[in-house]
């Protein structure tokens, strides 16, 4: 009988050993994923942030070409920025992605072909300014878009 009890007891003791090891295991798998969320709770945030300074540049890019007359050098430095910050947004799905490229293939063929404009010398001065002001026209119409 003693015997019996003994095994019991050793049996209980190997038992609950082992619950609290499962135990211990648990928690430290919690608090890995807990990590694991507050990250991509950060990394989510970041994007968020990067988005918002977008639409802003996108805005206020726009806005300027539209109501001032911003230099053919201003406008393609601030085209290099906006392309650059499209480029730095971490999209959530294949469908933003292909957006991202696209609006960032969008600013690459503006600056291409006010540079052509630029560098045209078969063109009089006045017909450079002309074509520049509809390609500043073009780009604002492209940033409404897709602003929207």
């Amino acid at each position: 009988m003693k015997d019996i009890g003994t095994v019991a007891l050793l049996v209980l003791i190997v038992v609950f050993s082992f619950s609290g090891c499962t135990l211990l295991r648990l928690r430290e798998e919690v608090s890995t994923h807990e990590a694991r969320v507050a990250e991509q709770e950060a990394e989510v945030r970041d994007a968020e942030k990067q988005m918002e300074n977008l639409e802003k540049e996108k805005n206020q890019l726009s806005s300027d070409i539209r109501i001032q007359q911003i230099s053919l050098d201003v406008l393609k430095m601030r085209l290099d920025v906006l392309k650059k910050q499209t480029l730095q947004i971490k999209p959530a799905d294949p469908e933003q992605k292909q957006k991202k490229e696209n609006f960032a293939k969008q600013i690459e063929e503006q600056k291409r072909k006010l540079d052509e404009v630029e560098k045209s010398k078969n063109l009089a001065i006045e017909e450079k300014k002309r074509r520049i002001e509809f390609l500043k026209k073009e780009i604002a119409e492209q940033l409404e878009i897709a602003l929207h």
